[in-house]
């Protein structure tokens, strides 16, 4: 550790001045030197300390830099979700309104058998075509739905590496 300037011949002399015998005068200024010493910094010290401090400011920026990332990951996954939630509610709008034109088909269907103008094969090939218009529809709906889910969790998964 360096010695801090401290002369102790002008402060032996300037207590011996004062009335201090020899060994009271060179007695007070060891102790004096040596407690100027132990608290006075080094260099090394100021170093240690200034390196500690360039780590914190470091970490800091980092934090900061994740929780923006965070953030903005947080925003796409949000709008992701509300995108989904959009789809998927348009998707079940699209198969009410299937079931509905079916219900309707069925009801025009048996209407007719009860007006007995419709032979059952006339009935059954019409409800059959129906059928198979709905289920088509319902595919289609579900296929857009689950491609809609995995694009969104592509895009989660891929900002979630970027950050």
């Amino acid at each position: 550790m360096a010695i801090a300037a401290f002369d102790t011949y002008v402060a032996a002399k300037t207590l011996r001045a004062a009335g201090f015998d020899e060994k009271q005068a060179e007695a007070a200024v060891t102790v004096i030197r040596d407690a100027v010493v132990e608290s006075s910094a080094t260099k090394a010290d100021l170093q240690t300390g200034l390196a500690g401090l360039r780590a914190e400011m470091a970490t800091r920026a980092d934090q900061e830099r994740l929780q923006t990332n965070q953030d903005e990951l947080r925003a796409e996954m949000q709008a992701g979700q509300d995108r989904l939630r959009g789809e998927m509610q348009a998707g079940l709008d699209r198969l009410q309104a299937g079931q509905d034109k079916l219900r309707a088909e069925m009801q025009a269907g048996l209407d007719k058998l009860r007006d007995e103008t419709a032979t059952k094969e006339d009935l059954r090939t019409g409800l059959e075509a129906s059928e198979s218009r709905i289920k088509a529809a319902w595919r289609d709906d579900m296929i857009r739905m689950i491609l809609a889910i995995v694009a969104v969790m592509v895009a989660g998964f891929g900002a979630m590496l970027a950050v």
